[in-house]
């Protein structure tokens, strides 16, 4: 009974530990085992396991601590700013292109406005939660999305404007591209680090299983047989037909009698 408790015990801690750890993959310097090692056999849970993997975060490749992480995401916002400040001062329709080309120059304004305000409510979210896989995609993949825009706006101003200020554009996209490739190398390391603590988990869970198992066995009773019964009917109730009084008669008008044949 005694080795019971203690499987049963060893189960709920690893099914309740795991929300805890993957929130904690950063702050507790989570880590993962390198990619090319073999899958750890099912063992009975410890929560050793999973410290031993949390104290080598800082040698794993692509690794950052909050701070670095929030450095990068405050030059990114500088980018930002400086891309909506130099969209300030562009004036299409002052240039000499066609009707054609000035609509679909304002379509692609328009559309990387909307992505960079995309990018600043991910950036801040990211900011917030630096251990979050999927703000930190968000944010990558928005980059990615306003790169291409934002060369061929680079490129109209530079054809129709004024060169240097389209090279200002330009460089700004360099600068979010710089960014993007910096952020790649954490993403990776959240991905794989994730992945290690959920392995480990369910490594540990089916050990917890095997071990709760083996305490079990030759404790349980065998099933007892029922005897049949008659199935319950349920009884069913007349309702009697309500009588009328006699003033409820007295009230009902008499019936007038047959026509008489002539």
């Amino acid at each position: 009974m005694r080795a019971s408790a203690r499987a049963v015990a060893c189960l709920l801690a690893a099914v309740l530990a795991a929300p805890a750890l993957a929130r904690s993959e950063d702050r507790s310097s989570s880590t993962a085992p390198p990619a090319s090692a073999p899958a750890a056999a099912p063992q009975a849970a410890s929560p050793g396991i999973v410290e031993g993997m949390l104290a080598k975060a800082s040698s794993q490749p692509g690794y950052m601590d909050a701070q670095q992480v929030k450095a990068l995401l405050d030059q990114t916002r500088f980018a930002e700013y400086r891309l909506n400040d130099l969209l300030t001062d562009v004036h299409p329709e002052r240039w000499k292109i066609s009707d054609t080309a000035r609509d679909s120059f304002n379509q692609t304004v328009a559309t990387m406005r909307s992505q960079l305000k995309d990018l600043d409510g991910w950036r801040a979210q990211f900011a917030a939660r630096p251990e979050s896989t999927y703000a930190g995609f968000e944010t990558y993949s928005t980059i990615g999305a306003i790169l291409p825009r934002l060369d061929g706006v680079a490129r109209t101003i530079s054809q129709a404007d004024n060169p240097s200020y389209g090279a200002q554009f330009s460089q700004v996209a360099d600068r979010l591209f710089d960014l993007q490739q910096k952020l790649a190398p954490y993403l990776g390391f959240l991905l794989n680090n994730q992945d290690s603590i959920t392995q480990a988990l369910e490594n540990n869970l089916a050990g917890c299983q095997d071990q709760l198992g083996h305490a079990m066995r030759g404790e349980s009773q065998r099933p007892k047989w029922i005897r049949n019964s008659a199935p319950v009917r349920a009884r069913r109730t007349r309702v009697k037909p309500r009588s009328t009084s006699k003033s409820e008669k007295e009230k009902k008008p008499a019936t007038e009698p047959p026509p008489q044949k002539p």
